[in-house]
């Protein structure tokens, strides 16, 4: 199972820290090349452009196509014709069943689930001049995905 690292945060002891967690690059069917790909399969272009394209199934090429920015555009990837579609939640696994694991003397008051892929967390506590650890678990597809981030404390 792999594992993601987000960037370290600072936050005040006193103060309640909310932090957006973003699953993206775990939940989302990213193109592959040289993939087969059923008819009616979504995808997310590996640089995101705000859409998300549907297969008429078949194999991907060896390298990306152009991804075209009009909706019901198509492009031809390999024996693959996409087509262009609103990115919704076309293409995304979302996240489910979050948990989250601070180090003592740190506490993750609220742990939400947002827009299919983001977790919203609120970081409370904590001494001044210490850091903490946050391990994150969430499913993605049935599967245990887990995130770690670290939390300085420190007085502002």
């Amino acid at each position: 199972m792999s594992e993601h690292r987000f960037p370290p945060i600072v936050k005040d002891p006193a103060e309640v820290r909310s932090v957006i967690l973003r699953f993206y690059k775990v939940c989302a069917n990213i193109w592959r090349p040289n993939e087969v790909y059923d008819a009616s399969e979504f995808v997310r272009p590996t640089r995101g452009n705000g859409f998300s394209f549907v297969s008429n199934g078949g194999t991907s090429g060896s390298r990306e196509p152009v991804w075209p920015k009009t909706l019901g555009a198509t492009v031809i990837d390999g024996s693959v014709t996409w087509t262009c579609m609103v990115a919704a939640d076309n293409g995304l696994n979302p996240i489910s069943a979050p948990t989250a694991v601070p180090d003592p003397g740190l506490s993750v008051s609220s742990l939400i689930v947002s827009e299919f892929t983001n977790l919203l967390a609120d970081y409370t506590g904590g001494t001044d001049g210490q850091d903490y650890t946050v391990v994150f678990s969430v499913l993605v597809n049935g599967r245990p995905r887990v995130a770690r981030q670290m939390v300085q404390v420190r007085q502002r």
